[in-house]
């Protein structure tokens, strides 16, 4: 999974209806197929009952599920990194949450993108 892309480029704010297009902002569509690659991978139950979804539901769903397995695989598969490699890379998650529904700050992760987009769209945002 690579934690590098491309930088945002002005894309209106819509939400998306059709299967694979952005919802928000900040997520592109191989954001979004990332997302659900993820939850076909390793969560093959719920990928497949997800299904029955509409596609704007989905959507959330993977963007959910790739938003707890990303940290998931960082704890439980860690691949060689540091205690202190998987704290950076947690708080950075984090901080791109917090960043992308506090401030608008695009997302550097294709998950957390997609994420935020998803928090954002469905008013999971906090107000406090």
């Amino acid at each position: 999974m690579g934690r590098a892309c491309e930088g945002y480029e002005g894309r209106e704010r819509a939400l998306g209806h059709a299967e694979g297009q952005a919802i928000a902002p900040f997520s592109t569509p191989d954001d979004l197929r990332l997302c659900r690659a993820l939850l076909k991978q390793h969560g093959t139950t719920y990928y497949w009952s997800s299904r029955l979804f509409a596609p704007e539901a989905r959507r959330h769903v993977e963007a959910l599920y790739g938003f707890v397995r990303v940290p998931d695989e960082w704890v439980d598969n860690p691949r060689g990194l540091s205690l202190g490699e998987r704290e950076r890379l947690l708080l950075g998650f984090e901080m791109q949450l917090l960043d992308a529904v506090g401030k608008d700050v695009r997302p550097e992760n294709p998950v957390m993108r997609a994420f935020a987009d998803t928090m954002i769209a469905t008013g999971m945002v906090s107000a406090g």
